[in-house]
């Protein structure tokens, strides 16, 4: 076995190959005595490749609080740095599809960083500056709603530097069942389109025209064998509020502690920490599901509720329309093995399980696309036997260009009088989702589509999305796991018909921004889930309409929102949450417009909101790297587990379209590639080719520096944004004092910032009068602990935007100071925003008005 030499690299290491690398070099070539625990490297100038040295990225620690249907999670990532120089680290991970991140921090010993949310621009320019001035850093980014980078910067020689992530999200239930996901790993992603100009992340796809962000969703995944030593530990609390029964994990070895009877304690098995696969918790609860559930909160920003609701089950089978179903299958290369045959399995009981009056058709798609028949046949013996010897033709290999196999899929005409249903079975491994959004909402014309993930960790924003977009269902099977349960339930829901056309009657409760806006059609035994807002509340009959088998409905429930509920603080974030859900869906109608993606941003900065345009950051002030010039180090992942590493990186599969591989040079951001003198690979449209000869070694090099404009480096660091009750202790940390020294606040004779209606825009008065203000505290800026700038409005806007002109308007004077005072950082500067919960004059005249728009400055010393 010939040995592999490797030296650090900056972003990749061999053992991390990318589908280039991967062409020459099989499983199993690991140098001798290498422990699969480590990955063989050189330490920074050493020529002895017998070092072995882990990555940075240590351990993950989860813990999950669940009450009721809500879960609660905090994400622990312990970082070190293990080598002779500064390093920044980077690693692409997972968290849930609907999970509402609120929360990152970053710990350095005693020392907490509470990061601030920002547009995700700003936080960028910010985290770069703080990377290239030499100070510790964190950046969380969103790429898709499952899919975040954490970069950390400038972590020393030695240093231990620890990462929270907070998150709420709702859990899936139906039928007296609940689920509790928590993914571990991103899977490799099939990037379609032509190379585009430039690389805006470090993974080991290249950008494309169709997927312009490519390299920041591919992160290098280890070979078979190898290891980075990262681990993963895991534990639930689970209040149910009744007796829970039936608990069990599908996915990993549990160890279950039972606290009382709705109570219990579960953590995965130390025997069963490799994060490589989707968690996967289920249980029950005792006694008759509730025909509703309600959590609520209620602060001075008014009440904030989610409700589900399970409507009755009506319908007998003299009811039920024929169908015309459309199986729609992945035979890509990421298939290929255990995924394929659990997708044949499951199609053997489909094809065998449909009713004798309904229709089918059988279309597969991989790097092109193929379908049994020109239109669909009846079921009858002949074309079911016909159809399962198909399905058995099968292989998993290469591409996945799914989007065309929908739309051959969905552009066949409709069979009349049958209700068309579209089965999509696939592992979601692509990049390209929002396309494939649009496509199934341009083509469908009426169908409903369902999807049917397959594996130990697939793409559940790619499957959940694309089914609600369908007005369909998300299922999943893992490979090791009984397909025949999945395929019964897929079948209890489409054997009845969906109750339509729903509509609740609210009565007298003074509801509004419900989200959904429009309640979705429900298949039977799907629950009816809301999220909305209230002002006062109150008790109240509401009564759920529609129509079923053609027929009404309706159903008379008792709900009550209390005028005062302090607990459940999380409900706001979840609403939040959902609201950016359907402005996202709004987005796959309408396109990405500037509006939207305005709305999107601003839920994120009201609400402190991870979102596609809102990131969080946090940065040290001191410096401990005078170079400036880390050494960046992207993790590596596992490859999921039950996929081939040969299915996806082999010569049978195309993890990227040749197109996009023609161009691409087997060098990334700071990677030397050595050996012979073009390092570039030969690549043919039918294999990928490298001379056998070329053994790799990549060398550790400093990033470039980043590019500052003159307006970024008046950005100081980080602002602290808290409420009051935590403020003291927070900026105290910020400053690195290890002890929260009580201070008193003085009024430094703040100037009187007004605006115009609906401005966040400072006048030639303001500016004048902040120029003095921060002549007066900018000599003083070492005595002061931290100043508070509050934003205030008139009654004049709609309640949407009184918040965000209000927070608008404290940013602005916030950075008008920092650019007049360029001593003064942003660590200092607490941003808060009051609407119009704060007048100081009459709004029913235009003077109290005038006077009500400002900005209130608190100097704390």
């Amino acid at each position: 076995m010939s040995s592999i030499f490797i030296t650090l690299m900056m972003t990749v290491l061999l053992s991390v190959l990318s589908p280039l690398a991967y062409a020459s070099t099989r499983p199993g070539n690991l140098a001798d005595g290498m422990n699969p625990g480590s990955l063989e490297v050189l330490k920074i100038g050493n020529e002895k490749p017998d070092e072995k040295i882990e990555m940075p990225l240590k351990h993950t620690d989860v813990k999950i609080e669940v009450s009721g249907f809500v879960a609660s999670a905090t994400v622990t990532q312990h970082y070190h740095n293990p080598f002779e120089k500064p390093i920044e680290a980077v690693y692409t991970f997972p968290l849930p599809d609907d999970a509402a991140v609120d929360d990152m921090q970053m710990m350095i010993g005693e020392r907490t960083i509470k990061g601030l949310i920002k547009r995700k621009k700003e936080a960028r320019e910010i985290y770069e500056l703080a990377r290239e001035r030499g100070q510790r850093a964190s950046l969380l980014e969103q790429e898709r709603p499952n899919i975040f980078t954490q970069s950390v910067a400038n972590i020393m020689p030695g240093d231990n530097i620890v990462i929270t992530i907070r998150y709420v999200h709702i859990l899936h239930y139906a039928e007296g069942h609940y689920e509790l996901i928590f993914p571990m790993v991103v899977g490799p992603r099939y990037i379609p389109g032509k190379v585009a100009t430039g690389q805006s992340g470090t993974g080991w796809a290249v950008d494309t025209d169709v997927v312009p962000d490519a390299s920041r969703i591919t992160p290098p995944v280890l070979k078979p064998g190898t290891r980075t030593g990262h681990d993963i530990a895991l534990s639930v609390k689970l209040d149910a509020g009744v007796a829970i029964k039936n608990i069990q994990s599908i996915s990993h070895v549990i160890d279950i502690k039972p606290i009382n009877s709705h109570k219990k304690e579960i953590q995965i098995h130390r025997a069963d920490t490799l994060p490589n696969k989707d968690f996967v918790l289920r249980y029950q609860v005792a006694g008759k599901a509730p025909e509703i559930a309600t959590i609520v909160h209620h602060d001075e920003r008014g009440g904030f509720f989610t409700l589900m609701i399970q409507p009755q089950e009506t319908v007998t089978d003299e009811q039920v329309i024929p169908r015309e179903l459309i199986f729609i299958v992945d035979t890509s290369g990421s298939m290929s093995g255990f995924p394929i045959e659990k997708s044949k399995e499951a199609m053997r009981r489909l094809i065998k399980g449909m009713r004798p009056l309904d229709i089918f058709n059988v279309v597969r798609f991989a790097g092109d696309t193929g379908t049994l028949w020109k239109k669909p046949r009846p079921h009858t013996t002949a074309n079911v036997n016909e159809a399962l010897r198909y399905v058995e033709s099968f292989r998993g290999m290469g591409g996945t260009e799914m989007r065309k196999g929908i739309v051959e899929a969905l552009a066949q005409p409709a069979a009349y009088g049958y209700l068309r249903i579209a089965f999509l079975l696939t592992d979601g491994y692509i990049g390209n989702e929002f396309g494939i959004f649009q496509a199934i909402e341009k083509e469908r014309r009426g169908a409903r589509v369902f999807s049917l993930g397959v594996g130990s960790s697939v793409n559940r924003y790619l499957l959940d999305r694309a089914a609600e977009i369908g007005r369909g269902e998300a299922f999943y099977v893992r490979q090791d796991e009984d397909s025949q349960k999945v395929i019964d339930k897929f079948f209890h829901r489409v054997d009845r018909p969906a109750l339509a056309h729903i509509e609740i009657d609210w009565g007298n409760l003074d509801v509004t921004e419900l989200q959904p806006a429009k309640v979705p059609d429900l298949w039977a035994g799907q629950p009816i889930r809301i999220h909305g807002r209230y002002t006062n509340g109150g008790k109240e009959t509401i009564v759920v309409r529609g129509q079923l088998a053609n027929r009404p409905y309706e159903q008379r429930l008792r709900v009550q929102l209390p005028k005062n509920e302090p607990v459940h603080e999380s409900m706001a974030t979840v609403w939040a949450r959902q609201k950016v859900h359907q402005l996202m869906n709004q987005m796959v109608r309408d396109g990405q417009t500037k509006e939207l993606i305005e709305k999107v941003t601003q839920l994120g900065l009201i609400y402190r909101l991870m979102t596609q345009w809102t990131s969080f950051v946090a940065v040290e002030e001191k410096v401990v790297n005078v170079n400036g010039k880390p050494q960046t180090v992207v993790q590596p992942v596992e490859m999921p587990e039950g996929v081939s590493y040969d299915g996806v990186f082999g010569e049978q599969s195309a993890a990227m379209p040749m197109d996009a591989m023609k161009s691409r040079r087997f060098v990334t951001k700071g990677l030397s590639l050595s050996g012979r003198s073009s390092h570039q690979r030969s690549i043919n449209r039918g294999s990928l080719q490298q001379p056998s000869s070329i053994v790799p070694s990549f060398k550790l090099m400093p990033s470039a520096p980043p590019r500052v404009s003159s307006t970024q480096q008046s950005h100081q660091i980080e602002s602290i944004e808290s409420d009051e009750s935590g403020l003291k202790e927070e900026v105290s940390e910020a400053r690195d004092d290890k002890v929260s020294k009580k201070v008193k606040a003085k009024k430094a004779e703040p100037p009187q910032i007004t605006f115009e209606p609906g401005q966040a825009k400072l006048t030639d008065q303001a500016k004048r009068l902040l120029n003095k203000f921060a002549r007066q505290i900018c000599p003083d800026v070492i005595h002061i602990n931290y100043i508070v700038i509050t934003g205030h409005t008139d009654n004049s806007q709609v309640d949407d935007l009184k918040e965000t002109l209000s927070r608008a308007r404290a940013t602005t004077v916030a950075d008008y100071l920092v650019k007049h005072c360029v001593i003064l950082s942003y660590a200092k500067l607490v941003i808060k925003s009051r609407a119009d919960r704060k007048p100081i004059a009459s709004n029913d005249s235009e003077v109290g008005r005038a006077k009500n728009r400002r900005v209130e400055i608190l100097v704390y010393r």
